[in-house]
């Protein structure tokens, strides 16, 4: 039984990783209810009632109100998504939020912001754990953010637009998801505030109508939906199989920024040091090196190297372009089961995969290989 809303791509997404797991084992039956039952608490039993009543094997969405007794009672896997909060000792979906948040802040921390802020729920744990994880990398940076965070279908309006006309220029805005960064580039838009000039903005789940309907196109932080939907299924069908349930908390990770209109592609003043970034952002798995990124800067070498520690501290050109093909290479270890050397050699690293894996634990303090097993211990 499905306690989920269809109108959006990112639970359409997760659903769809479901339904690829369920092709592998074969006869899944999906029954669907009406959110104004699922998402009322005080509605809670006529959910327990209606799974009775079709003899469900398992159920997975959000269930508001559900405890743990009434869960345990039905005798079948009843996986939830995180709401308001963990539902103590009951099956989740949920967690990694904090890495999500970090993304965000490195995003925006390589386009060299100086003001930061963020915008989501109090009364979400999604978005609270987002939000620590973006202030974390902040703090790290010594930098921090100012924030603003609301309840669902709250009347914040007139609140809201002040916090944003208070807010320093220019600013990077990372919102807790797309419909709230939606929010801001409506209000932004009455306020006369340019996107991304003086207002950058990110959201998360890049669901695809959210952010075209958008304008300019939402930049958001794309999430691996799919693959935790296949974990999902498989987690359901274990837990039916054996007969056993256990409290499993499945992660959502992120996998890439999608890059649209309401952030710039790069915040750097020193021309020639954009010039240099925006070459290594786009050839850096081609095996370029800086002398050949370098090529046309009318520099010295050592000019050159002065101005880009001046405007990108604290990286030099070499731990900047190391940096990327690092981020790279871990996306591609995260995403599949590519060798680790076809990892480095489609990241740009042309020397050895032992030097590559020695210049990615730098960055992630891992291995390439510890980095991969630690993605897919269980969760």
């Amino acid at each position: 039984m499905l306690l989920c809303d269809y109108s959006r791509e990112p639970e359409r997404r997760l659903l769809k990783g479901v339904s690829s797991f369920a092709a592998t084992v074969g006869g899944w039956m999906y029954f669907r209810m009406d959110s104004s039952l699922y998402l009322n608490p005080a509605r809670r039993h006529e959910v327990f009632e209606r799974a009775r009543e079709i003899k469900a094997d398992a159920i997975f969405g959000n269930w508001a109100g559900a405890d743990r007794e009434t869960v345990e009672s039905l005798g079948i896997p009843v996986v939830l998504r995180a709401g308001r909060d963990y539902a103590p000792g009951i099956p989740s979906l949920g967690g990694s939020y904090q890495e999500i948040g970090r993304m965000g802040a490195e995003f925006f921390l390589r386009r060299r912001y100086v003001n930061y802020a963020f915008f989501g729920y109090s009364d979400r744990v999604w978005s609270r754990e987002r939000r620590e994880g973006y202030s974390k990398s902040l703090a790290e940076a010594d930098a921090r953010a100012f924030s603003f965070e609301t309840w669902e279908n709250r009347d914040d309006v007139k609140d809201l637009k002040e916090w944003l006309s208070s807010l320093p220029k220019p600013v990077a805005i990372f919102a807790a998801n797309d419909v709230l960064a939606s929010r801001l580039v409506e209000y932004c838009h009455e306020l006369k505030f340019a996107i991304p000039e003086d207002v950058a903005l990110l959201g998360v789940d890049n669901d695809e109508f959210q952010c075209n309907l958008s304008y300019p196109g939402l930049s958001s932080v794309n999430l691996d939906y799919e693959s935790q939907g296949y974990l999902l299924g498989q987690t359901i069908w274990e837990m039916h199989s054996q007969g056993k349930i256990w409290p499993a908390r499945i992660s959502i990770h992120p996998l890439n920024v999608v890059e649209r209109g309401t952030t710039p592609r790069h915040n750097i003043s020193d021309p020639y040091v954009r010039r240099i970034v925006e070459k290594m952002d786009s050839e850096f798995n081609s095996g370029i090196s800086l002398e050949e990124i370098t090529a046309d800067i009318p520099l010295s070498r050592r000019s050159i190297e002065l101005r880009f520690k001046k405007e990108m501290s604290p990286y030099t050109m070499l731990s900047y372009l190391n940096k990327i093909r690092a981020d790279h290479m871990a996306r591609l270890l995260k995403e599949g089961d590519i060798p680790v050397y076809l990892a480095a050699e489609k990241a740009g690293f042309e020397a050895s995969a032992s030097a590559a894996g020695r210049v990615f634990k730098n960055y992630y303090g891992v291995s390439p290989a510890q980095y991969r097993k630690k993605k897919e211990a269980p969760r």
